[in-house]
């Protein structure tokens, strides 16, 4: 006896419903008769049949979508120059902050500082990986002072 016969009916309504909403968002695209989805689509089927769709708003200081705050420091600014000039931008935001990059962490407080302490005298521009050309490094940044880490986009002039 297989799982075959016992299926609970709210499997197959449940991928009628997606696969209609998925055949109707094609349709709207192929002949432009509608606008399309915006980007999140709710489904009610507790009293009869109820959806719409949500635009979400982008969140200019998300820490994950945005394109990062940005501030400018020279192109041979030192790692400990440019956390100067990240609590010299955002005082409000931060005192000590901590940096981090895509490829590792740049800076640390606390019990790991002594191995980083070291960077701060190193070029901010080779030590965030960017070659030749290269003058924008996206970085995050946490502190003591916030309530979630902050991205900031360093660009190198």
């Amino acid at each position: 006896r297989g799982f075959g016969k016992n299926i609970p009916p709210a499997i197959p309504s449940t991928n009628a419903i997606v696969a209609a909403a998925c055949a109707t968002e094609t349709m709207k695209l192929a002949t432009v008769c509608s606008p399309g989805m915006a980007n999140y689509m709710m489904y009610n089927g507790t009293r009869g049949v109820y959806t719409h769709t949500v635009e979400y708003e982008r969140d200019p200081t998300c820490v994950v979508c945005s394109s990062g705050r940005r501030i400018e420091v020279k192109q041979d600014a030192t790692l400990g120059e440019v956390m100067d000039a990240l609590v010299n931008a955002f005082p409000e935001e931060m005192q000590s902050p901590s940096l981090s990059h895509a490829g590792g962490h740049l800076y640390l407080r606390g019990v790991l500082e002594s191995a980083y302490v070291g960077n701060l005298v190193l070029n901010a521009k080779a030590l965030c990986g960017l070659g030749e050309g290269e003058d924008t490094a996206m970085v995050s940044v946490n502190d003591k002072k916030m309530k979630h880490t902050m991205r900031v986009r360093v660009v190198f002039r």
